[in-house]
């Protein structure tokens, strides 16, 4: 698909089943007209929840050897944090998370 000046107004979805239609829909675009990062923050607390839930099953799980298993614990907090601070989100390890708006500099206050 070339950029242009155009929008797409609809979409137009059919369905069939054994080259036999079994619907067809216009669906209207309505296209957003700000970027307020909502669908980023959903995407990242979905991350988030999930790098949690790899934490747990790696934790408790699994038989493999201590040192590996302290490491990859680590990166997966690391990085869960990583999200949660970027995306103002509170996971389990983090409780809070400000940035001071005149120097950048960044407070992160954990829980463990």
């Amino acid at each position: 698909m070339s950029h242009s000046d155009e929008t797409i107004e609809t979409i137009h979805i059919v369905y069939r089943q054994n080259e036999k239609l079994v619907e067809a829909v216009q669906v209207p675009i309505e296209v957003c007209k700000w970027n307020d990062g909502l669908i980023h923050t959903f995407a990242a607390s979905a991350v988030v929840r999930d790098l949690e839930e790899a934490y747990d099953e790696i934790n408790w799980l699994t038989n493999m050897p201590w040192l590996e298993q302290q490491d990859r614990l680590y990166d997966l907090k690391t990085e869960a944090e990583n999200i949660s601070c970027k995306w103002s989100l509170v996971s389990r390890w983090t409780i809070s998370f400000s940035q001071n708006p005149v120097t950048g500099k960044t407070f992160i206050s954990r829980l463990q």
